[in-house]
């Protein structure tokens, strides 16, 4: 099966490259870590989330490359899509997956 590209040219211009980040310092108390680094293009969202105490342990915007993703200290996991047309097909195939395990 062929690889399908997942996302547009305009897509790409929205998510950062990779290395540009922000540095934030430590927001989740559990953390070991005094800093951590976010792309910048998510930075707002990452920041957001941890503000509200719905700490991130992981991110990345996906580059333009593949969809992106937070990742929350509890386990559950926040999928960046970069358009309305790309996230329906990741809602189809998720239910393609959920029919299959039933």
């Amino acid at each position: 099966m062929a690889r399908q590209v997942i996302s547009t040219e305009k897509d790409k211009k929205i998510m950062c490259k990779w290395g540009n980040v922000i540095t934030f310092k430590k927001m989740n108390p559990r953390s070991t870590k005094a800093t951590f680094q976010v792309d910048r293009c998510i930075a707002p969202a990452v920041k957001a989330l941890n503000k509200v105490q719905l700490y991130t342990i992981a991110s990345c915007c996906g580059h333009g490359k593949r969809p992106g993703n937070i990742v929350l200290a509890d386990g559950r996991e926040i999928f960046i899509i970069p358009n309305y047309d790309m996230s329906r097909k990741v809602d189809e195939f998720l239910n393609q997956i959920i029919a299959r395990e039933k």
